[in-house]
């Protein structure tokens, strides 16, 4: 079984220094040295390529970080292609006798690039802090080449953002959803300082601890919503040639309890902060990361809504009365009666149906049909996160189904010739707290291999190779 701390980076280290360390303490990591860099396979164009010295900072262990054990500097050619970091041993800065193939390799997905003036050492530094939760810090030759670097990284998510939202004008889709940011912030924080006032006259210590409880979560969504809105200003600004946002525009909204956390390490920067917040949630990994398809998922949160509707108690066990319900479909021929609220996810859906029959939520999943009188392959399945009520005013069927396993063989004759599918990967926590590796199709080409063999879109990929996913580190997907 691998832990928590085998789990710790998604990238292959860094320092020569460090491979013998990972080797010594863990069997699982000593896999993935150079030869898991040299046989990933990454996509995309190359965007960037120069002379970096580079070494680990800030590394994720568990839901939490701390700074790199070994960090020297290193020297490398490194080679952005598509949003993945390669890094190649060679003897020069001009990049002569490049080895053929990378040693390392850092996936960008996600990542926010700080510059560092303030080095007390070097200049033209720059901090690289991944969906993953670790932070890297580079040393470019010249400034010019630090700004190059940092737009060129930043460009690279931007586009990821887009692509794997199926949508053209990267731009306006930042913009959009940079807006949907601060709305969510409006909401949280109202929520919050009403949980505030209540938990100022509330005397009963059980429901004291409730309410404080509910404020840490509020405090932890805020933060995640303010570092998102950051990381998505900093991929506008490096599209436009601009200034990066201010530093302070992010650390002024940081909770008391983060910004204790981060002074006791001494690094109380941007950088470090996103480490943080992805470590501690990776939200990331809200989508790879904010990009590629990655996420961290916990069981269903409170959910928000507008002012109109956050009058109601914020005691879990009170419902309001104007609360509608939906009768619900479930296996074996039953039927459960779920309580909708404003803004409820499929997946909140989901999960409060299967409890209504003490169901896994793991194991089923939703499905509806605009009506009744068509047939099964009229079925669709919506994505966990849209909200039920569309799906409710416009289809007469909604059910809970049970998952099947099944088993894909795919064959081709070249290796030019392509699966025709891609993947997703997401973190979700289970019983014990522990982070669990999931893969799903994200994406399906017409009359693919994948396709021919009946492979769909949201499939849950569980064994791959006689491997199971769970236990894979996320750089083989």
């Amino acid at each position: 079984e691998m832990s928590d701390d085998d789990r710790m980076s998604l990238t292959t280290a860094v320092s020569d220094e460090e491979d013998a360390e990972s080797v010594h303490n863990s069997p699982y990591r000593a896999k993935q040295t150079g030869t898991a860099a040299a046989s990933f396979n990454c996509t995309g164009a190359v965007r960037k390529a120069g002379f970096l010295s580079v070494k680990k900072w800030l590394l994720r262990k568990k839901h939490q970080i701390e700074l790199a054990r070994k960090r020297g500097w290193k020297g490398y050619w490194v080679c952005l292609k598509g949003t993945t970091l390669l890094f190649y041993p060679c003897d020069s800065r001009e990049g002569r006798s490049v080895e053929a193939a990378p040693k390392h390799l850092i996936i960008v997905d996600g990542a926010i690039m700080q510059p560092i003036p303030e080095h007390p050492k070097r200049d033209y530094i720059f901090c690289l802090s991944t969906a993953f939760g670790d932070a890297y810090l580079f040393q470019a030759p010249c400034q010019v080449e630090l700004e190059n670097w940092v737009n060129s990284i930043h460009s690279a998510c931007a586009a990821a953002f887009a692509r794997h939202r199926g949508k053209t004008g990267t731009l306006h889709l930042l913009q959009e959803e940079i807006y949907r940011l601060e709305k969510a912030i409006e909401s949280d924080h109202k929520l919050k300082h009403m949980a505030d006032l209540q938990q100022s006259v509330v005397s009963d210590p059980d429901t004291k601890q409730q309410i404080n409880t509910q404020i840490v979560q509020w405090e932890e969504n805020l933060e995640r919503l303010h570092c998102e809105q950051f990381r998505l200003r900093c991929y506008m600004a490096s599209l436009q040639n601009g200034e990066l946002p201010n530093p302070k525009s992010l650390l002024t909204h940081v909770s008391r309890a983060t910004k204790g956390t981060l002074n006791k390490l001494g690094v109380f920067t941007v950088s470090s902060f996103h480490a943080f917040i992805c470590a501690r949630s990776p939200s990331l990994l809200n989508n790879l990361l904010a990009g590629r398809g990655a996420t961290k998922r916990r069981p269903p949160m409170l959910s928000r809504s507008n002012s109109g509707s956050s009058r109601r108690s914020l005691q879990m066990s009170s419902r309001d009365e104007s609360e509608k319900t939906v009768k619900v479909s479930v296996p074996e021929n039953q039927f459960v009666h779920v309580f909708l609220r404003e803004a409820m996810s499929v997946e909140e859906f989901l999960a409060s149906a299967c409890s209504r029959k003490n169901l896994n939520p793991m194991e089923h999943f939703v499905r509806v049909k605009k009506r009744r009188d068509m047939e099964d392959h009229n079925y669709f399945v919506p994505h966990r996160t849209d909200l039920i009520e569309t799906y409710l005013h416009t289809h007469e069927i909604v059910e809970v189904c049970a998952k099947i396993l099944y088993q894909v063989e795919l064959q081709r004759t070249t290796l030019e010739h392509m699966w025709g599918f891609s993947v997703e990967a997401e973190l979700i926590e289970n019983a014990d707290r522990q982070d669990e590796l999931c893969c799903y199709v994200s994406r399906v080409e017409d009359k693919s291999v994948a396709m021919h063999n009946g492979i769909i879109k949201s499939d849950e990929i569980m064994v791959i190779n006689g491997a199971i996913v769970r236990d894979l580190d996320m750089m083989y997907l």
